[in-house]
């Protein structure tokens, strides 16, 4: 089956420009280059085409207005570091004091919204089902022929849950896989290895940044969960970037921030659109806990999904 922008919000269409097809390697991918992608497929303002917000009730249709009342530069078009450095210092005494921030309004709204459409369109062979079971991950493609191993691993999963052992079950994509990386994928990791951005990392956090390890698009859908664990050793810090729209607390899903011995729940953070999380991981061989955290099950009979980019920094 093939993911649609129906299938989270019926009734609600859009009329966008369709994703772009990949052209060149992430090593190729330069900043004029995404320059001129960006450009190449715009938003219009004819009423042709729409930038458009999708809302929980869907009698009411939202647009957007993208005002470019001054040329930005190409980086600023995916990521907005000429706001992000004009609060500088808030975000920095925030990492200081809590060891995690979040990030409003972190991509440019076109893209964050060209991209959000193009994840909603992925079909589901791009997906794969990603299963941790103690300290064994399993990660298959969604397809029909892989169903059963798929649900063995899911239901293994969910048992591991209730021992209380470390387990998770979601979707993952955007895996640097060749030959199904889109332009979008390329531009986001583009963005998120360059230097500009390793440099506004070490700047909010007060580390050195070098290099970003990981990155992947999860989804997460009814019944799926993360389970407890702080993500030590796998980099200094870790980033959520958010691209589920209209998400509510009561559907589950939200990143939960715990104790250090993980008796009790200190924050929660309720998955929002386009915000960017940014939080402390400590190195393995230090006796620093770190930031414990778990993703709440989605609740059953939740019909939309959870969607974020996710990964570390080293």
């Amino acid at each position: 089956m093939r993911s649609s922008i129906s299938e989270h919000h019926p009734r609600i269409t859009m009329t966008l420009p369709p994703p772009p097809k990949p052209t060149k390697s992430i090593q190729s991918l330069s900043m004029l280059d995404m320059h001129q992608l960006f450009f190449e497929n715009k938003f219009s303002k004819n009423g042709q085409e729409g930038n458009f917000v999708t809302h929980p009730h869907p009698k009411e249709l939202i647009q957007e207005e993208v005002k470019e009342d001054s040329p930005s530069p190409p980086t600023d078009l995916i990521f907005q570091f000429q706001s992000v450095r004009s609060n500088i210092s808030h975000f920095r005494h925030e990492f200081q004091t809590k060891r995690k921030v979040k990030i409003d309004e972190a991509l440019h709204p076109v893209f964050a919204n060209k991209l959000y459409h193009h994840i909603l369109t992925m079909p589901d062979h791009q997906w794969s089902v990603a299963c941790g079971i103690r300290n064994i991950k399993y990660e298959k493609k969604l397809h029909p022929t892989l169903a059963k191993r798929n649900q063995d691993n899911i239901n293994e999963a969910n048992k591991t849950f209730g021992k209380g052992e470390f387990s998770y079950v979601f979707h993952r994509a955007m895996n640097n896989v060749a030959g199904e990386i889109s332009q979008y994928e390329m531009m986001m990791r583009t963005i998120l290895n360059s230097d500009m951005m390793k440099q506004l990392l070490s700047d909010i956090t007060g580390l050195e940044i070098k290099t970003l390890k990981t990155m992947f698009l999860s989804r997460y859908r009814a019944g799926h969960f993360l389970s407890p664990h702080s993500d030590k050793g796998n980099g200094k810090i870790a980033f959520v970037i958010n691209l589920t729209k209209n998400w509510l607390p009561q559907y589950g899903g939200c990143l939960h921030f715990l104790s250090e011995d993980r008796s009790k729940i200190v924050e929660t953070w309720t998955p929002a659109f386009n915000n960017m999380v940014i939080f402390y991981v400590p190195p393995e061989h230090e006796t620093d806990v770190g930031m414990p955290h778990f993703v709440g099950h989605v609740n059953p009979q939740v019909k939309y999904s959870r969607y974020a980019i996710t990964g570390w920094y080293d």
